[in-house]
């Protein structure tokens, strides 16, 4: 678990029961909706990868837009093909386990 201190998002947090090997952040975002999620989904792996040295990795839905961005800041992308209603968390818990994170 980690917190980011208010007002000073450099100071980052962590207490773990055990070292974490990654992190998964699932996102959305395409041209019309949810950029400002994807921005600052990066700038927080940003603080927690510089801080807390674990690997982040990214996963999120179709469309081209928010998986270039997250490449070229530089992150590992998984884009979950097919959504349906009620579909996402179970897709999400399932790529998790199958990568071990």
């Amino acid at each position: 678990m980690f917190r980011i201190q208010a007002g000073h998002p450099e100071l980052i947090y962590s207490h773990f029961e055990h070292s974490p090997t990654g992190m998964v952040f699932r996102v959305n975002g395409n041209s019309k909706i949810g950029l400002g999620h994807i921005v600052g989904a990066i700038r927080l792996a940003d603080l927690i990868t510089d801080h807390l040295k674990v690997k982040i990795r990214f996963l999120t839905g179709p469309g081209g837009v928010s998986k270039r961005l997250l490449n070229e800041a530089g992150y590992e992308v998984s884009v979950l093909e097919s959504l349906s209603p009620g579909g996402d968390m179970a897709a999400t818990v399932e790529f998790c386990a199958q990568n071990n994170l």
